[in-house]
Formats: C-alpha cells, sequence, structure tokens
C-alpha cells in the first residue's frame, strides 16, 4: 500500500538522506539487512546507502557489492570508526543509522523523515529521533535478549519526547547537529551510541522516539551471548561523564551510593516488565526470573566499571 505522505506530495521537496550500516563479518545476516533496506517507500533518487566494510574477513565486501550500494572499506576497527567513516562520505541532509544484523521496516526511511519534518514546526528543540525496535527471535533466549535489551523501544509503545538514549541499531539525526557535536567516540568499543546520544542532550537538545520508523533486531540466541549483552552495555552508562551529569549525579561515598544503585536496579526490572504490559507482551511474567538474572550481572559489571573508572582518575 503506498504512503500518502510520499505519494500525495511533491517528492522533489522530501530531503536527500543517507543510511550508514557498519559490517563486520556480517555474511550471517548481511543479504537480509540490505534486502529491506533497498526496497524502501522512499524516493531512490533521495537516498544513498552507505554500507562501510570493518575489515572482514568472510564474504561481506562480495555481498555489499552485489547490492549496488556505496561500498566503502575502512581498515580501522570498530563501530564507531565506521560509523564516522560513512558519515565523512555521507551527502545527506538526515543521517539514519541501523546494523547489519537489523531487518528494517519497508517504511523505515519514511518514518524517520517524517517524524523530523514535523519536529521542526512542533518542537524544535527535538534532534534526534530513535525508531522502533523489535526481535527477529529464534528461540527462548533471543526473546529473553529482546525484553532485556530492547523493551523500552519496542514498536508497540507510543511515541514520546524524552531526554534518554537510543541503540544505534536505529537513530536518525540532522547532518547539522553532528557537524555541532561531533562525530561517533572512536575510543569507545560499546556504548557509542550512548555517548553520542548524551552529546546531545548536554547541548540542551531532546530525543524523539518514534515506533513506527522500525527494525527487527537479530538477537543473541545463546545464554552467554545473552548475558555477554548485559556486560556490553553496562560499561558506557557506567561511564564517569554519565554518572557525573545532574541528569544521573551519584552521591560521594560507597555507603551513600549504594541505595541509589539498589534502588535503580530495582526500578531497571520493574521498568522492563513494565513496557512489557505497555506493549501488551503479557508473557513477559515467563521471563521474570531471566530479566533478573541479567539486571543483576548488568548492575554487577556497571559497579565494576565505575570503580575502575575513579581509580583511573585518580592515579590521574
Amino acid at each position: 500500500m503506498k504512503n500518502e505522505f510520499i505519494y500525495s506530495s511533491d517528492t522533489s521537496s522530501l530531503p536527500f538522506v543517507s543510511v550508514i550500516i557498519p559490517a563486520y563479518n556480517a555474511e550471517k545476516y548481511l543479504e537480509k539487512c540490505l534486502n529491506c533496506i533497498t526496497n524502501q517507500n522512499y524516493p531512490k533518487e533521495k537516498m544513498e546507502i552507505i554500507v562501510v566494510d570493518n575489515n572482514s574477513t568472510d564474504n561481506t565486501a562480495e555481498i555489499i557489492k552485489s547490492f549496488g550500494v556505496t561500498y566503502v572499506f575502512n581498515a580501522k576497527k570498530g563501530p564507531s570508526p565506521s560509523r564516522n567513516k560513512g558519515i565523512s562520505l555521507a551527502a545527506g541532509e538526515y543521517l539514519i543509522f541501523t546494523d547489519s544484523d537489523c531487518l528494517a521496516d519497508s517504511d523505515f526511511v519514511l518514518n524517520h523523515v517524517k517524524a523530523h519534518l514535523d519536529l521542526q514546526k512542533s518542537n524544535p528543540k527535538v534532534k534526534m529521533v530513535g525508531g522502533g525496535i523489535g526481535g527477529y527471535n529464534k528461540n527462548f533466549w533471543a526473546v529473553c535478549d529482546d525484553f532485556c535489551s530492547w523493551s523500552a523501544y519496542h514498536p508497540a509503545l507510543k511515541p514520546q519526547i524524552n531526554n534518554s538514549y537510543f541503540p544505534s541499531a536505529n537513530i536518525s539525526i540532522s547532518r547539522s547537529l553532528v557537524d555541532e557535536i561531533g562525530v561517533f567516540n572512536e575510543d569507545l568499543k560499546t556504548g557509542e551510541d550512548v555517548d553520542f546520544c548524551l552529546r546531545v542532550t548536554y547541548r540542551g537538545y531532546r530525543l524523539y522516539f518514534e515506533p513506527k520508523a522500525k527494525v527487527l533486531h537479530i538477537n543473541r540466541d545463546t545464554f552467554s551471548e545473552f548475558m555477554g549483552h548485559g556486560k556490553s552495555w553496562a560499561k558506557p552508562v557506567a561511564s564517569p561523564e554519565r554518572e557525573n551529569s545532574q541528569q544521573h549525579k551519584r552521591p560521594e561515598g560507597l555507603k551513600n551510593s549504594l541505595p541509589v544503585y539498589a534502588k535503580n536496579y530495582i526500578k531497571s526490572i520493574l521498568e522492563v516488565i513494565s513496557y512489557g504490559f505497555k506493549a501488551k507482551r503479557f508473557y513477559v511474567i515467563i521471563f521474570i526470573p531471566f530479566i533478573i538474572l541479567y539486571k543483576t550481572y548488568f548492575a554487577y559489571h556497571r559497579m565494576l566499571f565505575r570503580m575502575e573508572a575513579a581509580r583511573k582518575q585518580i592515579g590521574k
């Protein structure tokens, strides 16, 4: 079905956009990803797709080249260098980011653009859009990963303005704002999206959740990968910059800070369950023991990373 936003208006007035996808040894899912992103309900002449091969050793390069998108090789490993390489070559007024293990809805690009254009008029302080993320779930552990990782971004939730952050699997931002806040932090191996979003909010801008701009994330489907995801997300959330910001400031001293961490730990568990009910995914009840296990593992590593960061600051 043709989208009225596109086909009832002059498409020449639509902005040119750049979709940027980093890919490292992504042959398992990349073809599915590019099939989705090259079949968007958005004028092809108004969109470029830049896929950055992060020095892959499998068939990633061959798959990218077979789709007729812009192929870019980047030797420096990590998602941040790859996204930054894409940014340096992008010609779009808006930059849209997704990952090679994500399957975009056919209106993915369209709904990102529509959100930005609407917000320009209704709330110009909103400068970044995060889209809905659902799970492409193969088994029990993938559903666990879905609840623990993407519950706050589920496509069944309502759109809203917030000051949180969005995963780089589904975000968009104007090129002018990137020029203002800078590119992704290449010193971070994980959590670069957290850092990127925080820099947007530190400048006084706001973020908008548009669930219609959705992707399906191919989730981790083993217990070790599921738990490892929690550990990898703990490090950026425990960064000194985030912990010491006014929004997330913690009291000094272990005795004073422990109650705050305990409160946030309980809150994080209840939020996942709450989001499950808001999205009418009532079977979240079955997964509560594994949500608690994941959040405990996350909280433990968050504290370890925070203590490590504090020691490094003292040593300077």
